[in-house]
Order: C-alpha cells, then sequence, then structure tokens
C-alpha cells in the first residue's frame, strides 16, 4: 500500500524526492560538461550509484540540458530490465522496489541471470534515528546483491 501511495503521489505531483535531486544535480553540471560535480568548481561527491548518476545524466543531454522536469521524465521511463540484459553486470545492488520494477517486464531475467548472494538490511539502524521521515527511510534501506550466473 505505501508503494502505491508513494507512486500515485509522484504520478500526480511530479513529485521526486530529494535523494534523486541531489544526485541529478551532479548528473546535470556533467552533462553540461562541467565534470561530475555538485557546484562547478567544487570537488565534492553527491551520489551513490555510478550508473544512478550517469542515466540522469543522459537524460539531461537528450533535453539539451533545458528541462529538469523532461529529464526526470526520461529518466522515469527507463526500461531497467532492458539495461541489466544488455550490460549484464556480474554483480547487482538492488532495493526491493527496483527487484520489482525489473521483474514486472521482465519476470524471468534475475531469477534465470542472477543468483541471490546476500540480502541485507540497515533498516532496524535507521528506524532508531530521531529524524523526519524515519519510515520512510526505513522502507529503503533493504537492499539485495545479486551475482550473474553464467551458463
Amino acid at each position: 500500500m505505501t508503494v502505491v501511495v508513494a507512486l500515485g503521489f509522484a504520478l500526480y505531483t511530479h513529485h521526486a524526492w530529494e535523494d534523486y535531486w541531489i544526485t541529478y544535480r551532479a548528473s546535470r553540471t556533467l552533462a553540461m560538461g562541467h565534470g561530475l560535480v555538485f557546484n562547478v568548481g567544487d570537488r565534492l561527491h553527491t551520489f551513490t550509484s555510478p550508473l544512478g548518476v550517469l542515466l540522469p545524466a543522459i537524460a539531461s543531454v537528450l533535453t539539451a540540458n533545458s528541462s529538469d522536469a523532461a529529464a526526470l521524465s526520461i529518466f522515469r521511463g527507463y526500461d531497467w530490465g532492458a539495461l541489466i540484459r544488455y550490460l549484464h553486470p556480474d554483480w547487482l545492488g538492488l532495493r526491493p522496489a527496483e527487484i520489482a520494477r525489473v521483474s514486472a517486464r521482465d519476470s524471468t531475467l534475475l531469477r534465470s541471470d542472477y543468483a541471490v548472494a546476500r540480502e541485507f538490511s540497515v533498516a532496524d539502524a535507521v528506524g532508531k534515528l530521531k529524524v523526519y521521515g524515519r519510515l520512510s527511510l526505513m522502507s529503503d534501506a533493504r537492499f539485495t546483491v545479486l551475482r550473474a550466473v553464467r551458463r
């Protein structure tokens, strides 16, 4: 139910979580030719996933760096399963929502090409934080590491 409400809210308001905008800022400066930085001239690492910063940069280039909203729409439309099939990385680290999104488009990709190497959660530690939005952070604190199966 939580996912449905969050998705409905995002679709209706065109809202993206602040983490996307932090990463997107580095993506956009890269797309504009200033390097993978948060502020031009500063060397500040502000992203957690190379792929998660490069794909929004591509989306920004596709919009000629003219529309952040259009870049967000392009980013949301990526077919992650197709990207995984094309790149076929040896390792994947995915959250439950990402696994669901990939599996919704291709129900066999992750089951046939990858094996679960490890599942882990930092939800207990996040749950102890005294911050606003703690429950939202907890839902984002579970990961599955998948290893490619060579056939």
